[in-house]
């Protein structure tokens, strides 16, 4: 592994995003960020997480009183 790939996978970002694979005993690579499956896997982690969160119905009305106004 080239120097500049040890030190991106040292960087916080991915150290981040390696907390949302599976304990499954082998450590993160690389190639697991730049084919997609694996960075994929987290946005569907992360989508669920949103999507389950209640959100006000008031916050939405007022939301959508205020596209009217402007027209958009």
């Amino acid at each position: 592994m080239a120097e500049a790939e040890k030190a991106y996978m040292q960087s916080p970002l991915v150290l981040w995003v390696e907390t949302f694979k599976a304990n499954d005993g082998h450590p993160l690579e690389y190639r697991d960020l730049y084919d997609g499956v694996f960075l994929n896997d987290v946005m569907q982690q992360m989508a669920h997480l949103f999507n389950a969160t209640p959100r006000s119905c008031v916050n939405l009305a007022t939301n959508w009183t205020l596209l009217e106004l402007t027209g958009a």
